[in-house]
């Protein structure tokens, strides 16, 4: 059972580091980023979850997205 919550927080731990190095990253107002950073070190799990499912996309994310996808099933395709 010990090996289970070490393996449990070892997780939280790096979700946790993962999501604060996100939230410095972007661009939101200082109030914002404190009241991330402060949800997410009072609450790991919930603060995590929720900035992870609420963050918006940055601008041309989508598309650089996609033009990859694209550009990866035209290479696929002249390699078959």
């Amino acid at each position: 059972m010990t090996v289970l919550w070490i393996f449990v927080s070892a997780v939280l731990v790096v979700l946790a580091i993962t999501t604060v190095v996100d939230i410095a990253q972007r661009s939101y107002s200082g109030w914002a980023k404190a009241g991330w950073i402060t949800l997410v070190v009072i609450l790991p799990l919930l603060g995590s979850l929720v900035y992870w499912v609420v963050r918006p996309t940055p601008p041309g994310q989508a598309e650089r997205t996609h033009l990859a996808n694209a550009d990866l099933h035209r290479t696929r395709g002249e390699q078959l």
